[in-house]
Formats: structure tokens, sequence, C-alpha cells
């Protein structure tokens, strides 16, 4: 982490209020190049360096880097099609979203701005099964209607979608941005005063994030929300780049943006992660065999409606079986403790449940993950009891989202017993929060109480 000792404090939270702004839908991600150079995409002083030579200068660090991109259109004669076709062929190549992008994708934040031109960002919303919609040109700012996915707006252009005019890089296109792209720029307004954004992957001298600072310095005094950059500390031993980004940081606490300086990018993709998992707040999700019943379950389903368990949210996905116990004696205790369960359990429609035939077909198994994806994005812990192939099936999507696994097994050779010993780092992760429930597990000998004590080590506390 960085030098000053209150750090980790603050960014502890920062992330809790971000995290919490996710869980209740008014959060955003604003995601610049930085989050793409760990998938070897060139950044701004790569982009920018042969046209440059071009023009007989050298291209570093502390130049007006947009002024460059200028230059190059002005020395073309206004025509920016070179200038494109050069950012195309440098960035528009075969690559893998990076960790940032996949925690994106797997984080409970349905709204991502970026000024990236680049695809990555769609890619591992892709690879996530998420629903998408891109919004890369003013136009289609337009597009009304409900939409349950994930909202991508490319504030800067789009390769494939953007025509050449339309892409912000160059000193005019920042100098006009306000007149040029007037619905972007109403749309980024309205969600600076709504929302909570956390901005990733830029600098203090990254150029491409001159234009939301202006809009977020009109609306400093106006807006609703703090919003927060995580960004990567300057080398001490440099005084110079040292004290221009503490003045930056200052200034961008002006205008209500908190700057949590780290160390390095490793401690970034960390707090990223952190958020990722936080963003889903306090959910739980239960999930095994559908022909079975569980008296532990039935007993953690009425630890989980008692006081000390208030800030437990349930995640209903229709299932019979174990998690129907489980969720019935849940419901039961509420009614008759007289809690509000509109406030303590979410449903998700689960066709798949709808036929019994349906539960031994391993044919519509890619059904079933394509139902679970979204409503596992939304889970923090997946409570993991003995099942079949549908309950291994979800068991594949919570793992692949960062989902928290907690497994209860009934007996040795069921599917939770065989989590534990496939899974160091499961058993590693429970032996840290909960030390000795993956021994007790181990031996099929949990009681109710120590499943809900495991559950509410790491599930956030607000609600």
């Amino acid at each position: 982490m960085a030098t000053n000792e209150s750090q980790p404090v603050e960014l502890e939270r920062l992330v809790n209020y971000f995290s919490r702004e996710a869980f209740f839908g008014n959060a955003a991600w604003f995601v610049g190049a930085g989050a793409s150079r760990p998938s070897k995409v060139a950044g701004w002083v790569e982009l920018l360096e042969p046209l440059g030579a071009d023009l007989g200068i050298t291209v570093g660090d502390e130049d007006d880097l947009p002024a460059i991109a200028q230059y190059y259109i002005n020395r073309m004669s206004g025509n920016r099609g070179p200038l494109i076709h050069h950012l195309k062929r440098v960035l528009d190549v075969s690559a893998a979203p990076s960790v940032y992008h996949h925690e994106l994708a797997r984080s409970n934040v349905s709204t991502i701005w970026t000024t990236n031109y680049d695809h990555l960002i769609e890619d591992a919303l892709s690879l996530a099964g998420l629903s998408t919609r891109v919004r890369a040109r003013d136009g289609d700012m337009a597009e009304l209607g409900l939409f349950d996915g994930v909202e991508v707006i490319k504030a800067h252009g789009s390769f494939g979608v953007s025509k050449p005019h339309e892409f912000v890089i160059a000193k005019e296109d920042y100098e006009d941005f306000s007149q040029s792209k007037p619905a972007t720029v109403e749309r980024l307004r309205s969600d600076l005063l709504r929302k909570c954004f956390l901005f990733i992957g830029y600098g203090y001298s990254d150029p491409n994030i001159q234009s939301i600072l202006l809009e977020a310095r009109r609306l400093a005094g106006r807006a609703g929300h703090s919003h927060i950059m995580l960004s990567v500390e300057e080398d001490p031993a440099n005084t110079e780049k040292a004290q221009r980004q503490k003045l930056w940081q200052a200034d961008l606490r002006r205008i209500g943006i908190e700057c949590v300086l780290m160390s390095n990018f490793s401690d970034i993709e960390c707090a990223v992660k952190q958020i990722t998992l936080q963003s889903r707040g306090p959910t739980v999700y239960v999930t095994g065999g559908h022909e079975t019943s569980s008296e532990i379950a039935k007993e953690v389903g009425a630890l989980f409606a008692a006081p000390e368990s208030e800030r437990v949210i349930m995640l209903d996905g229709q299932s019979a079986g174990v998690s129907r116990d489980l969720l019935f004696e849940f419901q039961g205790k509420c009614v008759t403790n007289k809690i509000d369960l509109n406030k303590r359990i979410r449903f998700f429609p689960n066709p798949y449940a709808s036929n019994e035939s349906f539960s031994n077909d391993t044919t519509l198994l890619p059904m079933l993950k394509d139902l679970r994806r979204p409503m596992l994005r939304k889970a923090h812990t997946v409570l993991v009891f003995d099942g079949g192939m549908g309950t291994e099936a979800e068991v594949e999507i919570a793992q692949e989202l960062g989902c928290r696994i907690i497994p209860v097994p009934k007996k040795p050779e069921g599917l939770a017993a065989r989590l534990l010993r496939s899974d160091k780092m499961l058993k590693n992760a429970l032996d840290a929060c909960s030390p000795g429930f993956a021994a007790k597990a181990e031996k099929c000998q949990l009681t109710a109480q120590d499943v809900i004590e495991c559950v509410l080590a790491e599930l956030p506390s607000w609600h």
C-alpha cells in the first residue's frame, strides 16, 4: 500500500461506500487505458511516438498528448483518417480482457463508462454471458426502454462503430466535446449527479479524462455522491512527479473525487476484486439436490431469520429439494417474527425447474447455466449442499463469477465434501475466516450454527 498509514482505513471506507452504492444501483465504473495495459494494449505515449517522429519531435509523458494528435491532423490538412487508421492498427488487436475487465463483468454494477476505444470490456461481459448494450455514438443515448443488463458507454468512441469525426482524440475534440456530443454530456452530467463513480486506469498525467473532469468541476457544488479514483502512486524518489501528483490529488478532492494512491497495480487489482464481491451486498444463494431433504438446511434457514442474521438477504432461484427446505423454513420464521420478507428475499425465475423431466437432462445444462449467471452475479455467498449435475453446474458458475463458496457436506462422497478436497484455496479461505470450519466439514460434523457463523464472518455488514 502507499506510505500513508491511514490509507488502508481510508481505502476500506471508500470500498465499502462504493460497494454499498453499487448494491442499491447507484454506482458506475469509469475505465481508462490503464485497465487495458495488462492486455498489452498500447498507452497514449506509445500510440503517439510514431506520429511525433513524423512531426520531427520526441513524444514523452509530460507532453500535451491531445495537442500532438492535433498537430498530426493539422499536418494532414485536417484529414483525420490517417490518425484513426493508425489508432485502429495499433489498438484494435487481438487481445484478451485483463483481470480488471473480468472483475467489472462480475460486479453488481450495471453502468460502465470508458474512454477506451477497444472492445475488451464488451468481450469480458460476453464471456460472462451477460446482456450488454453499447452506447458509442451520441445518437445511441436516445435509445430508451427497460434493459436488464449492463450498459457500456464509450464516451470517446469505439472501433467498428464510430466514424472518424466521432472519436475524441485531438485537442479540438476535447475543446468541442460538449458541443459535438451533447447527449453524451447530458447523460454524463445526470450520472455524475445520481451515481457514485469509481475511476480506474487513470493517472495524473492521463489526458483522456480531461472532458470528464471538466463536467465534474461544473457539477462539484451539486453532486449528490462522492466519487472515487484508484491510481498508482508515483515513485517518491522522483520528487517532481510525486509533488505534481499530490497537487492533482488535492485538486480532484476539490471537485468531489477522492483519489487513493496505491503502491502498485496489484493493490488496485485486490481492491477491485474486493469491490466486485462486496457490491453484491449481504446476499446468500443456496444450492443442493432437488430430490433430497436436509434437516441442517432447515435449521440454517431458521437461523437466517434470527435477529443476529438480520442483514442477510436470501436469493430464491425457485429450486426444489434442499434449497426449498431452507427457504421455506426461513420464510416461515420471518412471518412468525414479523419480519418484512420484501427486504429479506429476492426471487429469480427458473423455467428449468418447471418440468421435473428437465432435472436429469444433461442436454439442458447449458440453458441452466445461462439462466443462473445473472442471478449468481448478484450473489455474495453460495451455500453448497450435496446435489447432482444441476448443483455442480451452479457451483461452476459461482466459481467463475467469484462468489464466496461454503460447502456443507452431508456425506464424504458427496459434492460438498469433494469440493473441499479438490480446492485447496477454498479450504484455506474458510480456515482464514472461520478456523475449524473446514475440519468439521470434512468430517461431516457441521452444525447449523457453524454454517451461520461462517456465512456472517465475511458478509458485508451494511444492509
